[in-house]
């Protein structure tokens, strides 16, 4: 269930926990498989998943923006955004089913929102 106060039909919220704006390309992530053996899917993309773990920094470094359900200011994702100088969202609960591979958003970690930018 998507609850209204954290989305609109153009808007999500989270936790914004590595300072920065980014616009553009997503790609949603559901499992580490996927991207294995191809880090450049990821390359000046803003990668949207579930959540992270360790074994994802190699992904992480490659994006432009994280976009995360899972996490908070402390959480692996927020930590390794930081510490990239990557914009980081964390806690936008559903961000995985509303956003898609391919669509246009705009990342804003300093208030936590992320704009879908498709018409």
């Amino acid at each position: 269930e998507i609850k209204p106060e954290f989305v609109s039909s153009k808007k999500i919220k989270g936790t914004g926990c590595a300072a920065g704006r980014v616009s553009g390309e997503v790609i949603v992530i559901r499992e580490l498989g996927e991207l294995a053996k191809d880090v450049s899917l990821v390359k000046d993309k803003i990668l949207v998943a579930k959540m992270t773990d360790p074994g994802w920094v190699f992904l992480m470094a490659n994006a432009k923006g994280l976009l995360v359900e899972k996490g908070s200011l402390l959480s692996h994702t927020a930590i390794i955004g930081r510490e990239l100088g990557i914009p980081t969202i964390v806690g936008a609960n559903n961000a995985t089913d509303i956003i898609k591979t391919g669509d246009q958003i705009e990342l804003d970690a300093h208030t936590g929102v992320v704009r879908i930018l498709n018409d």
